[in-house]
């Protein structure tokens, strides 16, 4: 079963805005921001329309046999410089935990279930592209991830 979702217009929430230091006396430890907590509601709001599939596609996954392959396709007019190149600070790959911990959540699966995570990121207006896709647990070495 495969599951498609596609979050279109709410620009990105990299990693660098997402935590921050938070003490209390003399603990300090990592919590997330105003930034990426407004985030995470937009998100919700937007996926809302997935709820039908997201729920189909939970009661047909199941954690004892199966695992996921995920794909996310990230749109961004911050991946170019404004000279062409690519920017080094705009959209890291690695930076949309955020995104993920919402979208499975919203799906109702850990993300530890996700096996094949496969992530691109293209020029354009802010848009996220997520394909989850339910495999069972009978690949022999890694075989079948390649």
């Amino acid at each position: 079963m495969i599951l498609n979702m596609r979050v279109s217009g709410l620009p990105h929430c990299p990693r660098n805005r997402s935590h921050t230091i938070i003490k209390k006396g003399k603990t300090a430890f990592l919590g997330k921001t105003e930034a990426a907590r407004a985030y995470e509601l937009s998100l919700r709001h937007h996926l809302k329309k997935f709820q039908v599939d997201a729920e189909s596609f939970k009661n047909n996954f199941n954690k004892n046999t199966q695992h996921l392959h995920a794909t996310w396709i990230f749109s961004s007019p911050e991946v170019l410089t404004s000279t062409g190149k690519i920017s080094e600070t705009g959209t890291d790959l690695d930076a949309h935990k955020v995104l993920q911990d919402v979208v499975m959540d919203f799906v109702g699966i850990n993300d530890a279930y996700i096996v094949v995570d496969k992530r691109s990121k293209v020029v354009g207006p802010y848009d996220v592209q997520v394909t989850l896709s339910i495999h069972d647990n009978d690949w022999v070495n890694g075989e079948e991830l390649l």
